[in-house]
């Protein structure tokens, strides 16, 4: 894998977290509605579908997003925690700097390196 790739895999890492979230939000009502609509009708074909896949998309989500923390959470300092602040709790590259007591030029040093080395250990998850 690239780096561009492997940024790209963190930068979605976010927008995964809330696609995750949204779909057990829409999960829960479909499951509401089915409980209300099969007391009703009895069975609802169409909604199960539904439901079944909304489920599988959440799962499959998941599981992106946990690769990615358990993946951050096996690097080494302070690699793990330039990652963590900069994928995670999107920490703006100057806080990071600040909380970690690193110049900014040295942060964006770090964060090269905190990369390559998430490339690394990702690449062992997939088994490549």
């Amino acid at each position: 894998m690239t780096i561009e790739e492997i940024k790209k895999i963190l930068e979605s890492y976010t927008l995964d977290k809330k696609y995750y979230n949204e779909l057990i939000v829409d999960l829960e009502e479909m499951k509401s509605k089915y409980s209300k609509l099969s007391t009703k009708y009895g069975s609802v074909d169409l909604l199960n579908l539904e439901l079944n896949r909304v489920a599988k998309l959440s799962e499959k989500t998941l599981q992106n997003i946990e690769r990615v923390e358990s993946t951050i959470n096996s690097l080494a300092q302070p690699s793990k925690d330039i990652l963590y602040f900069k994928y995670i709790k999107k920490v703006p590259n100057h806080n990071i700097a600040m909380r970690l007591n690193y110049s900014l030029p040295r942060i964006y040093q770090l964060i090269n390196v905190a990369i390559k080395e998430f490339a690394v250990m990702y690449s062992k998850i997939d088994g490549e």
